[in-house]
């Protein structure tokens, strides 16, 4: 799979509004990653690595390698949300894939 792209996620990102806020100021987007077979898991990825990732040709459809703690997940963008006046994004959901 030479054309899916690396992303690094940190899974120690807090839960709420307050944290959320922190990684924002801090240029990380909170994000989930969740699909079958796996807990849902709250993560945090850096928004110029992101940006990266969906600047490609693929867009939003592109498949992206979430690295979380040294597990690799193969995963596409399900959602992204964004803030209502300065369109910025402020969270991102992960859908899990399967190679096949």
């Amino acid at each position: 799979m030479s054309n899916t792209l690396e992303l690094v996620a940190d899974p120690t990102r807090g839960i709420g509004s307050g944290p959320s806020g922190r990684l924002l100021r801090d240029g990380q987007i909170p994000a989930v990653l969740y699909g079958k077979g796996i807990e849902p898991l709250s993560v945090a990825v850096p928004w110029r690595e992101l940006r990266r990732c969906l600047k490609t040709e693929a867009g939003t459809n592109a498949i992206i390698n979430l690295d979380v703690d040294g597990t690799k997940y193969l995963s596409m963008v399900k959602d992204i949300q964004r803030h209502p006046v300065r369109r910025e994004v402020v969270h991102v959901d992960f859908l899990k894939v399967e190679p096949d």
